[in-house]
């Protein structure tokens, strides 16, 4: 999954990201670019980020968002998250 998160991340902010554990601001991904890639994971990944996942924490790194996106999945399949 990093590696399919990091393609991307890089396709999308149009930069290269080259470790998995490189800051995307830092990187040159820019906010909008961030809305792109939100949406794109989740019809790609089908997984569904909740607003309070939605923090600048959760996506500093392609890393954080895989480690984001297997812990909404293990709530999901664990019938923790409430459904709406």
């Amino acid at each position: 999954m990093l590696e399919q998160i990091r393609t991307l991340v890089a396709h999308i902010a149009c930069t290269p990201i080259n470790d998995v554990d490189a800051n995307l601001n830092d990187c040159g991904v820019q906010s909008i670019d961030m809305l792109r890639i939100v949406g794109s994971i989740e019809t790609t990944m089908d997984v569904e980020f909740d607003e309070s996942h939605l923090t600048r924490e959760n996506f500093t790194t392609v890393r954080m968002i895989c480690e984001l996106i297997a812990r909404i999945r293990s709530e999901d399949m664990h019938g923790s998250r409430a459904d709406a």
